[in-house]
């Protein structure tokens, strides 16, 4: 009983410092992006996306639960529509 509750500590605590990073990363979004230019953002997406299509691929040779591809695709489309409204804002 004591090691499931050393793990499931140590399981929140990972979990605890994911949320953090992506709490810190998601304010630097806000805070970077009304600061590009639209040339910026147009580099900035085929980056991001180019990205992503290698996560993906390297996911497919790792078995992921379900969850993990629905957040991935979720976070991605929002991320990229938030660059293009950003984007088309500044034109």
């Amino acid at each position: 009983m004591e090691a499931l509750k050393q793990t499931m500590a140590v399981n929140a605590e990972r979990v605890a410092r994911m949320g953090a990073q992506v709490v810190v990363m998601s304010k630097l979004l806000d805070a970077t992006l009304p600061h590009l230019t639209p040339l910026q953002r147009v580099e900035i997406e085929k980056a991001f996306r180019d990205g992503i299509e290698d996560a993906m691929a390297c996911a497919d040779d790792i078995a992921m639960p379900g969850q993990y591809h629905v957040t991935l695709l979720e976070l991605t489309n929002l991320f990229l529509a938030t660059l293009n409204a950003d984007r088309q804002d500044a034109c």
